[in-house]
């Protein structure tokens, strides 16, 4: 701005000055003693001003010296953040200028608690951390030149060689599912190709400002390669402490690209509702990393890890819990841990046949690889199973779940450890499962991520919107399931119907099948067939043939016969104790049940000899009939009738009983 003081530097060759009137820019070309000669640095049209005239309009503020003013639009959020926190405390200062308050431009120690006064009425935020006397100095100085906003903003390059965060997150989100989830290990300098293609892309839509260099790539591959050796050597706290800072540094930018699985066992014990104790509860849990959401949860008490928890997960993660809750899908990718119950044959089917092409097993001893289920395993201790809050009607509570142990040493003796929680265990079953349910709800619809910013729900829903997920059931993929079979061969009946485990299943389809295959061998013989199963799923089989004449394998879905309407599944265990009926039982009340009358047992005739015995007695066949006759004849039963009466004849006869007096008496009278 111009002082009322032009110095030789002002009028030298080369200077630019701006035309307030039109928003002209023009460039001084030559200066006389008398004259000085401009030119418009856009059309080349000359001017020509005497220095009398030159100091008039700039006196009148006709012309400015030239300034590049920096656009608002280039600077990026993090330096728009700070430049408007510096505003407010300099638009403050110039507040109290104008209204008297303060002498001069200078910030002294009656001028910042004047300051702070201010503030606390207009901005109570900022008076509670107020900055240094020199720094809010050099801040009003840095605005008093010209008077923009732009200029209390922070230099892009605060520190040499410091790179924008997102940037920096985006290389090592880039790196973690590139190179470290991956089996084949490809060529570091590979995968900074395929990341350098993927960030100038990510940097042409104004994704990002700048990209890692090769060099600094390397670097940030080299420190998070070494985290399985941390791991190794540390404490829980500090295992925790490197899950959570991964998984707050690694983005995953779509629901459903990435799904980690782990199963942990807790000290934690449980009885059933009839007071038998049913072991420790031990969980298999699916989470997604974009949206922190929990796509499957299963429990399960005093089992080992197996297969069968693992697919009961799978169809978990195929159920959404609720309306309110819909969280459900088919992920692209999913990260295992290495146990048994993981890396098995039957995971690896399930994996094929829902076309999950993606799947890394984490390697024993780096867990740090699937940090997001880690940490989430971390907060189940924590916030769950410490913290909870337990209230009864009475009004009683109690902080934490009554019988947990803490965290399970692996020094400690198992048989020992088994001891402890059985004795420690108060809770059932029932009200453990009620307590995780709601504990659940809470964490996905009420209470914010520190990582996202927002509940698991919200994120999800704001995902969906980005990418639209497809609709999804466990009943679209029960085929996918039937992984199962028995040895033997089934027989498919020509009305259409098979057994397999005690169920009967049947269908018009099965019936078509059976038409088809019956070709060359008599009507109503049975034929073999495969069937397939899950077993915690009897509603439906796969029941699999090849036709006559066909090369390849005909497979069917057929359904239970009593329960295949049923909305939840039913395992074949369950079905088998306690029958489901088609029907209701009838309950009528009598006044007295009908009893049938028993019948007499009958009479049992003597053994005769056997046909060896009469051989070794020379006993004729003419004999053996006549003595049947015998036997059996009229004649024998009159004698064993006569012979009955004769022992009642060979009885005593009964005492008389003595005479009276009076009877003697009339006795003489007749």
């Amino acid at each position: 701005m111009f002082n009322g003081f032009l110095t030789r530097e002002d009028m030298n060759k080369g200077t630019r000055y701006d035309f307030i009137e039109d928003g002209s820019t023009f460039e001084i070309i030559e200066t006389t003693t008398n004259n000085i000669y401009l030119e418009d640095i856009e059309g080349r049209k000359p001017r020509v001003f005497s220095i009398s005239e030159f100091l008039e309009a700039l006196a009148t503020k006709q012309i400015e010296p030239h300034r590049l003013i920096t656009p608002r639009n280039i600077l990026s959020p993090n330096r728009r953040a700070v430049m408007e926190k510096r505003l407010v405390y300099v638009l403050a200062h110039e507040r109290l200028i104008h209204q008297g308050m303060i002498e001069g431009e200078g910030i002294t120690n009656e001028a910042l608690k004047l300051l702070k006064n201010e503030l606390k009425e207009t901005h109570p935020e900022f008076a509670l951390n107020m900055p240094a006397l020199a720094t809010l100095s050099r801040w009003k100085a840095a605005w008093r030149v010209h008077k923009r906003d732009t200029d209390l903003a922070p230099k892009h390059e605060s520190r040499p060689g410091r790179k924008d965060p997102r940037t920096v997150q985006h290389a090592k989100s880039f790196i973690f599912n590139k190179y470290l989830s991956s089996d084949t290990k490809p060529s570091i300098r590979a995968i900074y190709d395929l990341y350098r293609a993927e960030a100038e892309d990510l940097k042409n839509r104004n994704k990002f400002e700048d990209i890692i260099e090769e060099r600094h790539f390397y670097r940030l591959k080299d420190e998070m390669n070494s985290a399985d050796l941390e791991y190794a050597y540390s404490d829980h706290s500090y295992r925790a402490k490197i899950a959570r800072t991964l998984s707050n540094e690694i983005v995953i930018p779509y629901p459903l690209q990435r799904v980690e699985i782990d199963r942990v066992q807790f000290n934690f014990g449980v009885f059933f509702d009839d007071d038998t104790y049913a072991g420790s509860v031990s969980m298999y849990i699916a989470i997604d990393c974009c949206t922190r959401v929990i796509l499957g949860i299963t429990v399960e008490v005093g089992n080992a890890e197996s297969s069968k928890g693992t697919l009961n997960l799978f169809k978990e993660m195929l159920t959404p819990y609720s309306d309110e809750m819909p969280y459900c899908g088919v992920p692209h990718g999913v990260v295992l841990d290495n146990g048994p119950g993981m890396a098995n044959q039957w995971v690896y089917r399930i994996l094929e046949q829902l076309r999950i092409t993606d799947p890394y097993w984490t390697p024993p001893g780096q867990p740090w690889k699937k940090p997001f289920v880690e940490s989430f395993n971390d907060l189940l201790v924590d916030e769950f199973f410490k913290k909870v809050q337990l209230k009864d009607r009475k009004g009683n509570s109690v902080s934490g779940l009554p019988g947990f142990l803490g965290r399970r040493s692996y020094k400690e003796d198992e048989r020992r450890r088994q001891i402890k929680v059985k004795d420690a265990a108060c809770m059932h079953y029932s009200d453990f499962l009620h307590v995780l349910q709601k504990w659940l709800h809470q964490y996905h619809l009420i209470d914010k991520h520190p990582s996202l910013g927002m509940t698991p729900h919200q994120r999800w829903m704001q995902g969906n919107l980005e990418r639209p997920i497809l609709p999804c059931h466990y009943d679209m993929h029960l085929a996918a399931f039937h992984l199962f079979k028995q040895k033997k061969k089934h027989k498919l009946q020509s009305r259409g119907w098979l057994q397999v485990r005690g169920q009967k299943f049947s269908s018009q389809k099965a019936k078509d099948l059976y038409l088809e295959c019956c070709i060359g061998i008599p009507f109503g013989t049975p034929i073999e067939v495969e069937a397939e199963y899950f077993d915690e799923d009897a509603r439906y089989i796969t029941v699999s043939v090849v036709k006559p004449g066909d090369s390849h394998t005909t497979s069917i879905l057929v359904p239970n016969r009593n329960i295949h309407r049923m909305k939840s599944a039913v395992s074949f265990d369950e079905i088998n104790v306690a029958p489901v009926k088609r029907r209701g039982i009838c309950t009528i009340e009598l006044d007295r049940l009908p009893k049938r009358k028993k019948k007499a047992p009958a009479s049992r005739s003597e053994e005769g000899q056997s046909y060896e015995e009469n051989l070794e007695n020379n006993v004729t066949a003419e004999e053996v009939i006549e003595k049947s006759h015998e036997k059996f004849s009229q004649t024998k039963k009159d004698k064993k009738v006569k012979d009955k009466k004769t022992k009642q004849q060979g009885r005593k006869p009964p005492i008389p009983p003595k005479p009276s007096p009076d009877d003697e008496e009339n006795d003489v009278l007749c």
